[in-house]
């Protein structure tokens, strides 16, 4: 089983409500796709020729996240067909 993807949450990250901005989360699930793809893939995995291009975003945001909170993004791999995968993204507040 791959470890969770722990994220530290940055002060740039905070809207002017102290919560991390919507749009943050994305690059959150962007460190989290790589954490995972690095257990995953080999070592020399050609990101250039084989990279990976995300289609679609898809956010339900249950409750915020502050500063002092320490994210862990699960990922889960729910769905292949073809050449195309679907992933499924779980934040959790330790």
């Amino acid at each position: 089983m791959i470890p969770s993807a722990k994220i530290q949450v940055r002060f740039s990250d905070l809207d002017t409500m102290g919560h991390v901005n919507n749009s943050v989360y994305l690059s959150y699930f962007e460190c989290a796709r790589v954490h995972y793809f690095r257990h995953i893939m080999d070592s020399d995995w050609d990101w250039k020729k084989y990279g990976v291009l995300l289609v679609k975003n898809t956010v339900e945001y249950k409750i915020p996240i502050f500063l002092n909170d320490e994210p862990e993004i699960f990922m889960l791999l729910v769905n292949i067909v073809s050449k195309r995968f679907e992933l499924y993204y779980e934040i959790k507040l330790t």
